[in-house]
């Protein structure tokens, strides 16, 4: 498998040395390879690639990691090998099969699946599926994938709420004093709320940790989560928060009507803390956001958008 994908693990090694998120339309591919994308950001910079096994008669995803360093691969493979061993895939929660992979490119292959994410179906205006439809589903996948449970007791205090809170330190580099002055009332407006939380015993639940609606695919039959490679075991609030947030885009309803249906759909989950748990995916995207906004006038827009959406969920 791996000899014949010598020209892959090349192309992987021309990425690494250019960096270039435009390499992708050079690339010269074999008729039965299909980049199906390339991303070359800061986070986990890697190579898409579907390849038809003609022998077996199925469609395989290679993935490549671009850093040598990056240990993505190897979080993915451990994620695949708790859950083969504790919650296998079934009818409601699937997950792709890993074929084989290799430590010293790395890459990994897995199932293809050759249907559109969640994200581009909610894009898509001539998709005949429902918001709903793919938010109650993702949500029953993510329930059954926190059955998974570690072996150790945590507390949920205020220094762990605290812990989520990542802009502290960044929010002083947005260059616009209007979004600055904004970003910083909600994260003293979280700090506050933080500080009021009591302890309480957890038991941690194997968290997706990368829970958007690019990571699950729907092919008509059966939803598919993909991309492990942020997992760990968290509060199950975190997963939910990370949909919820991104799914208030594609949404009319108000955040706390999203949060009222995904607390009946999920019934164990803490109300509270799912609330406070979105804040904090809210604040962290938006301090991120303009952050990192290279020109800010061009992109004010959507800085826009991203003010007017974290000022929405905080009511």
């Amino acid at each position: 498998m791996f000899k014949r994908l010598k020209y892959l693990v090349k192309l992987a090694s021309c990425f690494r040395a250019y960096k270039k998120s435009s390499i992708h339309r050079t690339l010269q591919l074999s008729s039965n390879v299909k980049l199906v994308s390339a991303n070359s950001g800061e986070k986990t910079p890697h190579f898409l690639f579907c390849v038809d096994e003609i022998n077996r008669q199925q469609k395989l995803l290679v993935k490549i990691i671009a850093e040598k360093a990056d240990l993505s691969i190897e979080r993915e493979l451990a994620a695949f090998e708790i859950m083969n061993a504790t919650m296998p895939a079934k009818t409601g929660f699937q997950y792709p099969r890993i074929h084989g992979h290799d430590m010293s490119v790395p890459v990994i292959v897995m199932d293809y699946v050759n249907s559109p994410s969640a994200y581009k179906l909610l894009l898509d205006e001539e998709s005949t599926v429902q918001p709903y439809e793919i938010f109650e589903k993702i949500i029953d996948w993510l329930r059954q994938l926190h059955e998974i449970k570690g072996t150790e007791h945590g507390v949920w205090s205020a220094e762990t709420a605290h812990g989520f809170l990542r802009g502290d330190d960044k929010v002083y580099e947005i260059k616009d004093t209007k979004y600055r002055e904004f970003a910083e009332e909600i994260l003293i407006s979280l700090r506050n709320e933080a500080k009021s939380m009591v302890d309480v015993e957890i038991l941690k639940s194997f968290s997706h940790g990368d829970a958007h609606l690019g990571n699950f695919i729907w092919d008509g039959t059966e939803l598919y989560g993909f991309d492990f490679s942020e997992w760990a075991y968290r509060v199950p609030e975190y997963d939910l928060a990370q949909l919820m947030f991104a799914f208030a885009f594609y949404c009319e309803d108000s955040f706390l009507t999203i949060c009222e249906k995904a607390c009946v759909l999920y019934p164990s989950i803490n109300k509270g803390r799912l609330i406070f748990m979105t804040k904090v995916m809210a604040a962290n995207w938006m301090v991120l956001t303009m952050r990192e906004s290279e020109n800010f006038e061009l992109e004010k827009g959507n800085i826009v958008d991203v003010a007017g959406k974290t000022a929405e969920v905080f009511g």
